[in-house]
């Protein structure tokens, strides 16, 4: 008995070395396991970017073959969610195409929101290279059921895929259109398939993929080929000219004098004021590029866009709204600045549920 008791006292006596030794060790791990994923993480940076799209298209394939499609797209959130978006857009454009090639048609299902629908894109579009217009519904069917009421995106890609198996120029566009105008139920015809359409007719991504070759800037041209298109097309082909014309016009050296020569050819667009409010539109879209990624400046730009105080009005707005989309909202709603009293408040205020939407539906920040 009295060798039990010392062996207590023993054990007592010696509870708070054990204690802090299981903490220290406890901690240890913790530490190694944190310092192993950060070390793990970097060198998982420097490979990945010393990778060519050749190599990462190969690493893609074998991983998705490994571990299945959907753990590959977990580690490509992991390996590039470090990057900017329009980075991060151009490597789930990379996965997307090795997506197709390893699991054909049903592999769609893997992609979702993230990396500005990159994933999509480029999926849709090689499924089309592969199998011809005739993929065409299925794919719309995919993106419909992966993502519901925000499918536009998706199915903005699928038009690209089809218009890169036409010709480029006016009988191919309108190929290419019949073919989305055959969709069931009918796609966004400014967001959706259509939209596709009229932006690979200008910038060409599907067969330049990396490059600029985009379709030459004409000035004689610069309302073609919506002059030669009738309705429904004319809202649609005017607010995607926008993305044409600053991506090629040489007025893009003076971000000021760019904005002042779209608003003037948005005016000069068939289709009356709808398709001239969707050329604004398209301008607001690509606001972030004209003002540098300064909101504040919107409405300095806008009023080069228009002179009509109406028309500014509407301008700030839709590029607030767009901005939302990248920033955060406090940085957002400075596209909304210098705007009257109540035009102001009704500004921030669609920004404000912009955001929340984006928040809700449209994988924001992601």
């Amino acid at each position: 008995m009295k060798r039990l008791e010392i062996l207590r006292e023993m054990i007592y006596a010696s509870w708070p070395l054990v204690a802090g030794v299981v903490f220290a060790l406890v901690v240890l791990g913790v530490w190694n396991v944190y310092a192993n994923s950060e070390y793990r993480h970097e060198r998982m940076k420097k490979a990945f970017e010393a990778l060519s799209t050749a190599e990462k298209l190969e690493h893609w394939q074998e991983r998705i073959q490994k571990v299945g499609a959907s753990a590959a797209y977990r580690e490509l959130d992991e390996s590039i969610h470090h990057f900017g978006s329009g980075r991060r857009h151009t490597e789930a454009h990379i996965f997307g195409e090795a997506l197709y090639s390893t699991e054909g048609l049903q592999g769609m299902a893997t992609c979702d929101s993230r990396f500005t629908y990159g994933c999509f894109h480029s999926f849709v579009l090689q499924a089309v290279l592969e199998e011809g217009t005739v993929a065409t519904q299925k794919l719309y069917e995919g993106c419909k059921s992966a993502l519901g009421p925000v499918s536009d995106n998706c199915e903005h890609g699928i038009g690209h895929g089809i218009m890169s198996t036409f010709e480029y120029n006016i009988e191919g566009l309108k190929k290419a259109l019949v073919i989305c105008d055959s969709l069931s139920p009918p796609s966004h015809i400014v967001a959706g398939c259509a939209g596709g359409v009229f932006m690979e007719y200008g910038v060409r991504s599907m067969v330049n993929e990396g490059s600029t070759d985009m379709r030459p800037f004409v000035l004689e041209e610069v309302l073609e080929p919506c002059t030669s298109l009738s309705e429904p097309y004319l809202g649609s082909c005017a607010h995607w000219q926008t993305q044409w014309w600053i991506s090629t016009a040489p007025e893009r050296d003076d971000d000021v004098e760019m904005a002042t020569k779209m608003g003037a050819w948005c005016k000069q667009m068939p289709g009356g004021e709808r398709a001239y409010i969707l050329c604004l539109e398209g301008i607001a879209r690509r606001m972030i590029s004209l003002t540098n990624g300064k909101p504040e400046k919107t409405a300095e730009f806008c009023a080069r866009v228009t002179s009509d105080p109406d028309y500014q009005y509407k301008c700030q707005v839709m590029s607030a709204k767009r901005f939302a989309y990248y920033y955060p909202l406090t940085k957002a709603i400075r596209a909304c600045d210098d705007l009257p009293p109540a035009q102001l408040a009704t500004c921030q205020e669609r920004t404000t549920a912009e955001d929340k939407w984006l928040l809700a539906h449209n994988a924001k920040y992601k």
